[in-house]
């Protein structure tokens, strides 16, 4: 409230009340009591607020620059906020020296695609030889490099041989990896074969939900002890890559957007 309608309002408290128009088109009835005056507003009456307020919350980086492109203001400003993975857009922020209230606000906050949390959850978790085969399976649209269909039939042969005593693996310097194991063959003794994996793959995934697909480089690990053989994947610099992703979102709604773009927190509404 300006001053001009603060003395608006101390002049009709000292008259008794009634109804009150401000300068900001808001009206207030002052209603006199025995324990002082109390003011209430009449703006839910109106057919329309005298102000927008309240917070658009959006999941693409589209969505949220068109509504940027819909309500920014000559003051409006837009807060990334890195750690959070959060893009808010305030456009009634503070105009220079002339403070603001900071309540119309739209908010765009990064969320990790389903795709992204699988992989992150299985990142360099050690599974069991029927685990992990279930884990190829589950994953095979993600895989571009071999193929879907090569890690299918990669996943089949570790299921089929659940029995088998893995002993060794070599890498015979082609980019894969042979895995030698003994097995008990009934009416024939003991048998022995071995099951070729690649030692990497890559897989194409989006970061975030609504983006494209981008690939990751994935590294095959395993481990052969007491328990058998157990099997993982690392994500190469999976972390760095979302950060990076997460920098280059913020240059593309810097360049895209009509308005400042500041690194950090977003202040809260003005009081």
């Amino acid at each position: 409230m300006n001053q001009e309608a603060m003395k608006l309002l101390l002049d009709r408290l000292s008259d008794g009340g009634g109804m009150l128009e401000l300068p900001c088109a808001q009206p207030l009835l002052v209603l006199p009591g025995s324990d002082g005056h109390k003011v209430i507003s009449l703006e839910q009456f109106l057919d329309k607020p005298c102000a927008s307020r309240g917070t658009t919350q959006l999941r693409t980086q589209e969505s949220f620059l068109a509504i940027v492109k819909r309500f920014h203001e000559e003051e409006s400003a837009i807060f990334c906020d890195l750690p959070s993975r959060t893009f808010t857009a305030v456009f009634d922020f503070d105009s220079g020296d002339e403070p603001r209230w900071r309540r119309h606000r739209a908010l765009y906050k990064l969320e990790a695609s389903r795709e992204l949390e699988a992989w992150a959850a299985a990142n360099g978790k050690p599974r069991g030889q029927e685990d992990f085969a279930t884990f190829l399976e589950d994953r095979i649209p993600d895989f571009i490099e071999p193929e879907g269909a090569a890690m299918l039939e990669l996943a089949l042969s570790f299921q089929a041989k659940k029995a088998v005593t893995f002993q060794s693996a070599k890498r015979p310097g082609d980019g894969s990896v042979h895995f030698e194991y003994v097995e008990d063959v009934t009416g024939k003794g003991r048998g022995a074969g071995e099951i070729a994996a690649p030692d990497r793959v890559r897989i194409a995934i989006p970061l975030f939900y609504g983006e494209k697909r981008q690939e990751l480089e994935v590294r095959f690990r395993y481990r052969i002890g007491p328990q058998g053989l157990t099997m993982w994947f690392d994500v190469y610099r999976l972390q760095e890559t979302i950060d990076a992703r997460i920098e280059q979102i913020r240059d593309e709604i810097r360049e895209a957007a009509d308005c400042p773009v500041f690194d950090g927190p977003t202040p809260g509404e003005a009081r």
